[in-house]
């Protein structure tokens, strides 16, 4: 799935029964101990519209799992409100941690149900952890 917005291209792939699509968006970039910079464009991880973004580093992750550049969100979006997605709801998850651990990844965090029963936007939101 292919939907043109201000930031360029985002690509989705259908997840669950095939009434929600997965766009995974790189929504800022930073390198170490930087200030973020907010995205000018729409990036993936890895460039492939299936891949889910890396982890933040946090203690308990091999490096293959994780990234330094790992400000992404994983939006669910139902096929129902890809027309018009300015009036569907949205809902915004930041995983827990305390700071320390997490992703929007975590296990138990997809949301192509909650997406589809609530015809609105679900959104996991991963952040720098304090490690």
């Amino acid at each position: 799935m292919v939907v043109n917005c201000n930031l360029g291209q985002a690509y989705g792939v259908p997840v669950g029964d095939g009434s929600v699509y997965r766009f995974s968006v790189k929504y800022a970039s930073a390198a170490r101990f930087a200030d973020p910079v907010v995205a000018s464009q729409w990036v993936m991880p890895n460039n492939d519209p299936a891949a889910l973004p890396p982890a933040c580093p946090q203690s308990g992750l091999s490096s293959s799992q994780y990234s330094e550049d790992c400000l992404y969100a994983v939006a669910y979006v139902p096929t129902s409100v890809l027309n018009n997605p300015s009036s569907a709801p949205v809902y915004m998850w930041f995983h827990g941690g305390s700071f320390y651990a997490g992703s929007a990844t975590d296990p138990g965090l997809e949301g192509s149900k909650m997406a589809k029963a609530m015809n609105g936007i679900v959104v996991f939101v991963q952040y720098r952890l304090g490690v």
